[in-house]
């Protein structure tokens, strides 16, 4: 594979592929089945919206925890630089981070996480009565924790 053309557990996690061997006396024929290991992406995309102060951040790998970590970076006179840290809980755990600058005479800052669960759906058969089945049990399994 090339850098362009790498291998995601997270998109297609087997190949077959068939092998001929052909030459003058003889015929081979193999089927192969390989299996691609999941490895840990780093999540991505850590955006934060300037009016309300939200922050969303993705990332590719299934059954993971995302951490939020909010760290003072600076005061000054305008306001006070911050650091947003988000850390997978992958092997070994990856982080993303971006800083931001609040400008305010008060800082009055709340922290409420919330959570949005995102679910591909790529096989066409399956129903929605199903996946959202599979989506309550997610979801209480990470409640229940």
């Amino acid at each position: 594979t090339t850098e362009q053309s790498r291998l995601n557990y997270e998109e297609q996690n087997q190949y077959k592929i068939r092998v001929q061997f052909i030459n003058k006396t003889q015929f081979i024929e193999e089927s192969y089945l390989i299996e691609i290991e999941d490895i840990n992406e780093p999540p991505y995309n850590l955006h934060y919206s300037h009016q309300t102060g939200f922050c969303t951040v993705l990332d590719e790998d299934f059954h993971q925890t995302l951490k939020f970590h909010v760290k003072t970076i600076e005061k000054h006179q305008n306001g006070t630089d911050f650091e947003i840290i988000c850390t997978d809980d992958g092997h070994p755990p990856l982080s993303i981070s971006t800083r931001i600058n609040v400008i305010s005479d008060e800082i009055s800052l709340m922290f409420v996480p919330v959570a949005l669960l995102i679910i591909p759906i790529i096989d066409e058969n399956i129903t929605m009565a199903k996946s959202m089945r599979d989506v309550s049990r997610l979801i209480r399994h990470h409640i229940h924790q």
